[in-house]
């Protein structure tokens, strides 16, 4: 029987591991690992428990996936909020009459961040909003993805980073450093579809900011 959690995928392997990729998780790749019975048939084991999800985060949104899912080592990001470590309760109150942005960021804000999504990451970095916690781990999340769309556009986030990336240096030097040494011949494509093309010059002047800080240029 073929699980729940790909109905409807398109299988491109029979034997062996079987990988299936998924319509409705486009980016998603599921391996399985067959252990007896007749293949094809309701009698066909499969090893489900020995796999997980895989994204490829080049391919679509990831804003609702948790940004610590995504690390080497996941516990950087502990089970405490934002608003617990910087003790600074502003932020949680966002007052009678919020913005959207505001919402977010208070919700953000009051989340522990080993369940913080990546689409909140984006809001929070894109206000530079406790980057002393978040710098690290973020700049790691981008040199492995960094045309990672969160919630908006492909490269978000990592526009948000470029945009505060003398906190980013500040807060992870390291990461920071591997991050903007990075190749970002990318964006000038990814971001074409900005009518005007502020997009693409203000990420450009950003990096060549944040290498000349660095001394790469």
């Amino acid at each position: 029987m073929i699980p729940q959690a790909i109905a409807g995928a398109h299988k491109v392997a029979t034997s062996g591991t079987v990988v299936w990729h998924t319509a409705g998780a486009p980016f998603a790749t599921i391996e399985f690992t067959r252990i007896g019975g007749e293949p094809g048939l309701d009698t066909e084991l499969i090893d489900v428990a020995v796999s997980d999800l895989l994204f490829d985060t080049d391919a679509g949104p990831v804003g609702d996936r948790v940004l610590s899912s995504f690390l080497a080592d996941p516990t950087i990001m502990p089970a405490v909020s934002l608003e617990t470590l910087s003790d600074d309760r502003r932020l949680a109150r966002p007052g009678l009459f919020p913005s959207g942005l505001m919402k977010r960021v208070a919700k953000a804000w009051t989340t522990p961040l080993s369940q913080l999504s990546c689409a909140h990451a984006r809001v929070l970095v894109g206000q530079k909003f406790g980057l002393r916690w978040l710098a690290s781990p973020v700049a790691e999340f981008l040199i492995q993805h960094p045309r990672a769309e969160c919630d908006l556009y492909p490269g978000d986030l990592i526009c948000g980073a470029l945009r505060a990336h003398r906190e980013f240096l500040e807060f992870a030097p390291d990461n920071a450093r591997a991050l903007f040494a990075g190749d970002f011949a990318w964006m000038e494509a990814t971001f074409a579809f900005d009518p005007d093309g502020r997009l693409y010059l203000e990420a450009t002047e950003d990096l060549a900011s944040a290498r000349r800080l660095l001394g790469l240029v």
